[in-house]
């Protein structure tokens, strides 16, 4: 109109009009503003068979659809018998006293229009109904009383004149209806419909056809592509304007407002509050609010959280967090503040509607449900649009897509509330839903002056076959594959797949092209391992004091000892609360208690001359103060379970300190002594240098790390080393040495300690607590000159640029298969078993190895 220059022209919905009309301050109820008053008027309502499933969270929002459905169907429930209409009636008599007096429901609006109907020539002058099919029935009789005082004109241009128009005064006009070209194409699935429809209209944008906003993307319901044409749109850069909106969640604002409802329906742990935070910034919060919270822990109380800024240099930062964190940690409760105090502008505004809409205990889907404005104006820009709105508003060049059997028309199905056996369907609803959809295909086909292209999938999302709608005409079929090179390309990515040699030579492609071949090829390659000779990362790894673990790794997985030790890659951690705690932890757990447990007892007169009471008592003491350090430091599973946890970690370390081998006279006993220059426990003393380096003799490796405990006779002429195992007893536990090049540390330890003390008689052994089982090392002189040959091997290969993955790969506690191929253990290991053998030669020996 403005293009037009209708100067003077007012443009109202058809209810805005009848609420001008009613006079004063009466206005329509705002659909909105009755899903808030019914949730309110349910919780306090007595209702009949309702009562049960009332506070479930869609019952309001079904309630309010309900109701409005009622009122412009013109059903009054006064005096209603059936007993889902009385409550209907309850929750109506309840929303109109929460309601503002102004606010009128359809059938009142139109009883005081009506009554003022004598005064529409000064309220309105001439009307038009323009690019409408059809009216409500409870508007009707006042358009038709309206006509007898100012000229009302029905704009119906090529579209159908619903019957009840006839014999009024209202004057009709019509036009000549359009005969647009006519196509129809196949897509794969729904995505791919969407995919061919962004290449369309970048066809007729380009080619000059048709100006932006000429351009309309239809189907009978978006919400079925909606995320798909997001998803799209955001790839090809083409301003297509949604007219239904976006999803919230999908901007940054609808993002925060998630965040803060996950909060308060969750709980308050570190996981959430650093997504909250790094989406709304509270004002004065610095850059580095969360330097003092240990990223393992799961920080899920509020008592965690002031410990962690009660450290110094973390004051500034607590006095604003922590106040919030207080607040959120009340949950939905103070769901209303929380979103004043935290969120700001089009976060807050989604917010408050997400309030508005829903009960705050469905916080979460309701966020999910909400959209918002994209921003692009519609009339400069393409539109994707549901059909119903395409028929007020037609365009030159249509695209519906959607039209399988199954999607256009759409079948019709009962209100949620009010059932056809209460209130008939042709009362509740005059035109149904594949009516409607039938009509509002027909009038776009007549709207359309230029082109309009059907569009089907062939499948559906689980990939059950469609058929096309009965509404497509009867004509040949353009059959689009995925794989098409189409005439215009809908973004960059599309433009480079439709050139193949182009893609292929770029260097993602190449890339990507020599990975796909060298993992399906029986052959050693760059990406099975081989790297070049002498390579400074594998140089500077081997140079390093080597651990247990790493050397175990060298020989039993050396493409894991590349990535972990020359590229650093590490496998990721996980901040989630666990069901149970990991075999790692639970190692690590048991370990602490020992260091502990034994630390007391040798300071209470030695561990050797400790009493069943006093082992007892000190494992108790050392369970209570690892437990406080790791639920700080790390996520816990449930209670329960984090408890018999605990009890588990105290029974076997009982075992380990009730199962020891025969003391040694004088004994003194060390625990986690640190050797190779790892660092030391500040004010300990330990039976030796720590800071001496220890190197095999025969080779260059240097070790370091430590030892679970050491004990050592009054005149440090005997060595007992232990070694703790959590697990179970392995099978033929006594004809185990290395066991595959697993189990190096008694070897590597006897060695250890004769080197750092000198000729000393050293039974280094493993403890199975579980099992009461202690293992000693047999020959250990014999059994290091072979380990040696065996490290020897490995770090050669190492140096020659030959990493293959091993025997650990891929296995359980083979924490790297993730950057093996998927499923490596069935397909890639056994596809290159035979080259990796000829790679790794002499080495694979010590897989066999007792």
């Amino acid at each position: 109109m403005a293009r037009g220059r209708a100067l003077g022209t007012n443009i109202l919905t058809i209810e805005s009009a009848v609420a001008r009309l009613a006079g004063g301050f009466s206005r329509p109820v705002d659909p909105i503003e009755l899903r808030q008053a019914v949730a309110e008027a349910i919780e306090t309502t007595a209702l009949g068979e309702l009562e049960p499933i009332k506070m479930l969270p869609g019952v309001p929002s079904a309630a309010a659809a309900s109701l409005m459905k009622l009122w412009r169907a013109g059903v009054e429930l006064d005096g209603a018998e059936a007993p889902r209409l009385l409550d209907m009636a309850a929750i109506e008599a309840a929303v109109m006293e929460r309601l503002p007096a102004s606010a009128l429901r359809p059938q009142d609006l139109v009883a005081q229009a009506l009554g003022r109907v004598a005064h529409a020539k000064s309220c309105f002058g001439p009307v038009t109904i323009k690019g409408m099919t059809e009216l409500e029935p409870i508007w009707r009789p006042l358009l038709i009383e309206l006509a007898k005082v100012v000229p009302v004109t029905w704009e119906a241009g090529p579209r159908e004149v619903p019957a009840w128009l006839e014999g009024t005064p209202i004057k009709v006009e019509r036009s000549e209806p359009h005969q647009p070209e006519v196509s129809v194409v196949s897509c794969a699935t729904a995505r791919h419909e969407v995919v061919e429809a962004f290449r369309w209209v970048r066809e007729l944008i380009a080619s000059g056809a048709a100006r932006p906003e000429e351009i309309a993307i239809a189907a009978a319901s978006v919400e079925d592509y909606e995320d798909h044409f997001n998803a799209i749109a955001a790839d090809a850069n083409i301003g297509v304007h949604a007219v239904s909106g976006i999803k919230a969640l999908q901007t940054g604002e609808g993002q925060a407002a998630a965040a803060l409802a996950d909060i308060l329906l969750r709980g308050v742990n570190q996981k959430r509050v650093r997504r909250l935070f790094g989406l709304a910034r509270p004002d004065g919060l610095s850059d580095e609010w969360a330097r003092s919270i240990p990223r393992a822990s799961a920080m899920s109380d509020m008592a965690r959280w002031r410990q962690a800024y009660a450290v110094e240099g973390a004051e500034a930062d607590g006095a604003i967090l922590l106040p919030l964190l207080e607040m959120l940690d009340r949950g939905v409760e103070a769901a209303e503040d929380a979103g004043e105090r935290i969120l700001e502008g089009r976060a807050l505004l989604i917010w408050r509607r997400a309030l508005e809409t829903g009960p705050v205990e469905a916080l979460d889907s309701t966020v999910q449900d909400l959209k918002t404005p994209d921003g692009l104006d519609p009339m400069t820009s393409p539109i994707f649009v549901a059909a119903k709105d395409l028929v007020t508003t037609p365009r030159r060049f249509v695209r519906l897509i959607g039209l399988s059997s199954r999607g256009w028309p759409r079948g019709t199905g009962e209100d949620a509330l009010v059932p056809e056996h209460v209130v008939r369907a042709a009362v509740l609803n005059p035109l149904p839903l594949v009516e409607a959809d039938r009509r509002d295909f027909r009038t776009i086909m007549v709207t359309t002056s230029g082109s309009v292209t059907f569009s089907y999938p062939r499948r559906d999302a689980e990939g059950r076959a469609l058929g096309r709608s009965p509404l497509v005409p009867d004509q040949p079929v353009e059959h689009l594959r995925r794989s098409r090179i189409p005439t215009a390309a809908m973004s960059e990515s599309d433009r480079v797949f439709a050139r193949a040699d182009e893609f292929a030579s770029t260097r993602i492609a190449v890339s990507a092209r020599a990975c796909w071949g060298n993992w399906h090829s029986e052959e050693m390659t760059a990406h099975d391992g081989l790297v070049r000779a002498n390579h400074p990362r594998i140089v500077a790894a081997l140079n390093d004091p080597q651990s247990a673990r790493s050397l175990t790794m060298m020989l039993r997985n050396p493409i894991a000892y590349l990535w972990t030790y020359g590229l650093r890659i590490q496998e990721p951690d996980d901040d989630s609360e666990p069901l149970t705690v990991d075999n790692l932890s639970y190692g690590n757990l048991v370990h602490n208690v020992l260091e502990r447990a034994v630390a007391q007892l040798e300071a209470d007169g030695g561990a050797a001359r400790a009493t069943t009471d006093d082992v007892g008592t000190a494992i108790s003491s050392a369970v209570a103060t690892v437990a406080a350090e790791y639920e700080a430091d790390n996520p816990l599973p449930p209670n329960l379970i984090w408890r018999r946890t605990l009890d588990d970690v105290g029974e076997v370390s009982l075992g380990a300190l009730s199962n020891t081998p025969e003391p040694l006279i004088g004994q003194r006993s060390y625990v986690e002594v640190p050797f190779g220059g790892e660092t030391p426990v500040p004010g300990v003393n330990y039976p030796w240098n720590i800071a001496a380096e220890v190197t095999i003799p025969g080779t260059d490796i240097k070790l370091r790390g430590r030892m679970d405990r050491v004990d050592l006779s009054g005149n440090g002429a005997q060595v007992n080393v232990t070694d703790y195992k959590t697990g179970s007893l392995p099978k033929k536990p006594n004809e185990l040495v290395l066991n595959g090049g697993k189990e190096l540390q008694r070897c590597l330890y006897d060695f250890t300690v004769k080197a750092l003390l000198g000729d000393v008689e050293v039974t280094a052994s493993l403890n199975y607590p579980r099992a009461q089982a202690i293992l000693p090392l047999p020959e250990p002189v014999e059994t290091l000159e072979k380990l040696k040959g065996y490290l020897v091997i490995a770090k050669a290969n190492l140096l020659a640029g030959r990493a293959p993955a091993g025997k650990d790969a891929a296995g359980d506690y083979d924490g790297l298969r993730f950057a093996l191929p998927a499923n490596a253990k069935a397909a890639y290991l056994n596809r290159k078993e035979v080259a990796m053998l000829e790679t790794v030669g002499p080495l694979a020996a010590v897989w066999d190895e007792k």
